[in-house]
Formats: C-alpha cells, sequence, structure tokens
C-alpha cells in the first residue's frame, strides 16, 4: 500500500514515462500503473532494470530480478587416450 501512494504522488508531480522508478519491494505485485515504465528492482546487491509490459502484470516484481547467480561449470578437458589395436 506504501509503493502504491508513493508511485501515485510521482505520478502526479512529475513526467514519470522518463524517470526510473527504484523499488526495493520484491514482493509487491506490478501494477498496471507501471505499464510501459521502466522499473529499477533491488535485487540485494544492484538495482536491475524491468521494462514492463502487459505479460508482467499481476506478477510478482521478484520474478523479474533475479537474486543468484546461474553456476557454469566449465566442461572436463578430453585427456589424451591411447587406443589399442588389435593384431
Amino acid at each position: 500500500m506504501k509503493l502504491f501512494k508513493t508511485i501515485n504522488k510521482e505520478i502526479l508531480n512529475i513526467n514519470i514515462s522518463d524517470k526510473k522508478i527504484q523499488i526495493k519491494s520484491r514482493n509487491s505485485n506490478i501494477l498496471p500503473q507501471f505499464l510501459n515504465k521502466q522499473l529499477l528492482i533491488y535485487n540485494g546487491k544492484i538495482f536491475q532494470p524491468i521494462f514492463v509490459i502487459k505479460e508482467h502484470l499481476n506478477n510478482k516484481m521478484g520474478n523479474y530480478s533475479l537474486t543468484r547467480k546461474h553456476c557454469i561449470h566449465s566442461r572436463p578437458k578430453l585427456k589424451n587416450k591411447i587406443r589399442i589395436k588389435k593384431i
């Protein structure tokens, strides 16, 4: 509710189409007022930019700002294999 009030104040005072909104509340829903606007959602380290489209509405903001980095394992190196020929 607090987020909704602050966003409404910003929309009334400033032309918000150019301004990016910083949000730390990851469990808040994406409201229709955010449509076609850029949000900066905090993931615990940085603010990640998210451009809100119609499919994002009524989902949680945390769904689009990942907090963990996916682990990428390197491929094992192939060792030189000795082939034994049968006679």
